[in-house]
């Protein structure tokens, strides 16, 4: 740069920048009743919210809705029907609007006509939804003042969401700035930061004044159109930027600030450095908006007083980046850390979460101010412990600590730590929380908002499993894709009605005879081959899927029942129930009412169930077992031995047979105790008059030994094998003429 490179301001008038464009307020009615859709559009029609008309979309389907929420952004409310393509198409789209779509300001109204099929009480405590109403309760007075609230309230987030992204985009460049540099590189950050904020391609100019005598100013830094002038001295400089040549006069009487249209100054004094002061010129490439220049003014006023006005800083950054109520760093800032660690430091890093578990029942029982003090309190240990660490909260129960990897963190470690209790308004209170861990080094390609992903998806599939620390590795990420694959598979198979069932029989040990049968749930996946009921079953329980498999099971069941009674195998069949589904409302009659559409009398079957399950909810599932067993149904505790199992929980024990779990057959030959426990299982069976099966019988001194110690029915690969029920129809009809 050259003293030589100079200009002269001249006379400036300013005006008010252009107001933006009038949009028409956005609703989506997602509903398959045309007609309902046509009353919707008919009371919405030339009806407007704060001077701007209300647009209504249509979509007759959750899928179609979507597709649009996807595409389309700006849509404010959507009116949405619960009972579609599928029962819950209507909640579906829900969690995929709040979850995969990501939008957390739209407001979502429930309109349904079947409130039977969601219940109001039950919908609202699970799903993000802002309003619930009967169709029949919505008059088109109340439609028009359901939509024009909501839409106030999404203009209020909207808005508020701008801010914070708004005052983030600050922070981003105030720091940019804050790195040293020259007069060029500062003036060349200065005017990327504007095009950054302004979202537009600008023409710019940095200019500084040296001498504290002369209203002559140098040329810092140029972009766009500007960029030729360079250090170039011109004699038509002012005519080629359109800058009066009084501009620095204005500015001064205008506090050093000034915006038409599309351009815009700002002029800055160096703190400490009398008569020098810097002035910026941009012209965008159209007028600017509202809320830019709103955002260039609080850019103008923190990079004003360069790096000396810490204070305003601070502010910005404590607005964008901190967690106010806890103390402590936000989501935000620990994105920003991760993301500006070089590959040498993510290497020696890793990422520890930590969930308080709870939080709902937390709140409900002592209120939100409590669970934030707890939460502050647990904030300041964490800090303490790991001072090395960047401590933040990343969610409304959970922190996040980016720490090196040498610190330890294991299960051993979070066990012990968080046996302490914490201190709350003089009280100790004992905190149960999930921990997940990732080293950074394993995912030096992935974002730094997918690590964190992955962290809470790892943190709740171990909370399900009811596991309380759990290590995140490279190929957890793989095995997510490979789950989410799996369950649109599942979901497909279920649609299609894909799913089978297998029978393996019971048979009587003393002549081999067949007296019963288990019916195992089978699914052949798209390439031919068998997916194992060990690798699908759990995804359906983590996903809700696991009662409509149960249902189809049992509809699977009675239609085999049937079939082998046309065969003349005339035994019962075994089916069995999770524990979330036994335990909804209505289970039990919903049960015998299906066994009897199908014609099936109940002695034919008999429900299987867990034993940890059986005495985990008692009280809620004890009666409709016992209504099972009044009208002839049997009920099996399945793994019996290896949950709770005393003398005074058999006593009170709702059930008609106790199956022996297999770990304790495997191991009864070389293990004089499980072999006690076997011929204990069998002689408290007869005492208190329940049947016994023992499962996983697969060599002929186990079966053998069983005899010795006296039980009298089995299962298991000595006998045969899970098989298709025209295969057991043809096992049945061989082992009756081998028998004689």
């Amino acid at each position: 740069m050259t003293r030589d490179t100079i200009f002269e301001f001249t006379g400036y008038e300013t005006t008010d920048p252009q107001a933006p464009t009038t949009e028409p307020w956005t609703v989506l009615s997602v509903d398959d009743n045309a007609d309902y859709q046509a009353v919707l559009s008919f009371a919405l029609a030339g009806e407007t919210y704060a001077g701007q008309p209300i647009e209504l979309l249509t979509a007759q389907s959750a899928a179609e809705a979507a597709k649009l929420l996807a595409r389309r952004s700006g849509i404010a409310v959507v009116l949405l029907d619960v009972v579609m393509e599928a029962d819950d198409a209507g909640l579906r789209l829900v969690g995929a609007i709040r979850s995969f779509i990501g939008n957390d300001t739209v407001r979502i109204v429930l309109l349904t006509g079947q409130p039977g099929m969601a219940p109001q009480r039950d919908v609202m405590a699970k799903y993000d939804i802002d309003e619930y109403w009967c169709k029949s309760e919505m008059s088109s007075e109340r439609l028009l003042n359901v939509v024009r609230a909501n839409l106030r309230t999404w203009h209020h987030l909207e808005e508020l969401k701008k801010a914070r992204q708004g005052l983030a985009m600050i922070v981003s460049a105030s720091r940019a700035l804050s790195v040293p540099r020259d007069i060029r590189g500062f003036g060349d950050e200065v005017l990327r930061q504007i095009a950054k904020i302004t979202d537009t391609a600008i023409d710019g100019i940095v200019c500084v004044r040296l001498d504290a005598g002369e209203d002559r100013f140098a040329v810092a830094s140029s972009m766009g159109s500007y960029a030729s002038l360079g250090d170039v001295a011109t004699e038509d400089f002012h005519e080629a930027l359109g800058v009066p040549t009084d501009l620095r006069r204005h500015l001064v009487a205008s506090g050093n600030w000034l915006v038409t249209d599309n351009f815009s100054a700002f002029r800055h004094e160096v703190p400490g450095e009398p008569g020098q002061e810097f002035i910026t010129v941009v012209k965008a490439q159209r007028p600017l908006l509202p809320d830019e220049v709103a955002l260039l003014r609080i850019f103008n006023e923190n990079v004003g007083t360069n790096f000396a006005n810490v204070a305003l800083f601070g502010r910005v950054h404590e607005l964008a980046y901190t967690d106010r109520a806890i103390g402590c760093h936000n989501r935000h800032f620990l994105l920003s850390e991760i993301a500006g660690l070089a590959a040498a430091e993510r290497a020696g890093h890793k990422l520890v979460m930590v969930l308080v578990d709870q939080v709902r029942d937390m709140i409900v029982s002592l209120g939100a101010e409590f669970l934030q003090k707890l939460l502050q309190t647990l904030s300041s240990r964490l800090k303490q412990t790991f001072p090395d660490a960047v401590v933040a909260r990343i969610s409304e129960n959970g922190f996040c600590l980016l720490m090196p990897d040498a610190a330890r963190v294991d299960a051993d470690f979070c066990e012990r730590y968080f046996a302490e209790p914490l201190i709350v308004d003089g009280a100790r209170h004992l905190t149960m929380a999930t921990v997940s861990v990732l080293r950074l080094g394993e995912f030096a390609n992935s974002y730094p908002d997918q690590v964190l992903s992955l962290l809470e998806s790892g943190a709740s599939s171990a909370r399900r499993d009811g596991k309380r620390f759990v290590t995140i590795h490279a190929d957890y990420q793989d095995a997510i894709a490979s789950q989410y694959a799996l369950l649109a598979d599942l979901r497909t198979a279920l649609r299609e009605r894909l799913l089978t069932v297998w029978m393996q029989p019971k048979v009587r040990l003393s002549d081999g005879k067949l007296v019963g049968m288990e019916a195992l749930v089978r699914w052949q996946g798209k390439d031919g081959g068998m997916v194992p009921p060990g690798r699908f079953l759990p995804v359906a329980t983590t996903t809700g899927l696991i009662e409509q498999i149960d249902w189809q099971v049992l509809d699977l069941v009675c239609e085999a029942v049937k079939e082998l009674d046309g065969k003349g195998i005339s035994v019962p069949v075994a089916f069995n129930a999770s524990l979330s589904v036994l335990v909804r409302p209505g289970f039990f009659d919903r049960l015998l009412t299906t066994i009897r559409a199908h014609g099936i009398s109940p002695h034919r079957l008999e429900l299987e169930i867990t034993e940890s399950e059986s005495v985990r909810r008692f009280q809620e599932i004890s009666d409709g077992l016992k209504s099972l067993i009044d009208v002839g149904m049997g009920v099996s505790i399945d793994d019996f031995g290896t949950g709770y199992s005393s003398l005074s929980y058999i006593t009170r024990l709702t059930a008609t047979t106790l199956k022996v779990d297999r770990v304790f057959v495997a191991r009864m030959l070389d293990s004089p105790r499980d072999l006690s426990l076997v011929a204990s299982i069998i002689d408290l069976g007869r005492r208190f008059d329940f049947d016994v099966v023992v499962e996983g019988v697969e060599t002929e001194p186990q079966r053998d030994m069983l005899l010795e110690v006296g039980a009298e029915v089995a299962q298991g690969y000595l006998f045969a094998k899970p098989m298709p029920v025209s295969e057991l129809v043809e096992w049945a009809t061989r082992s009756r003429r081998d028998a004689g």
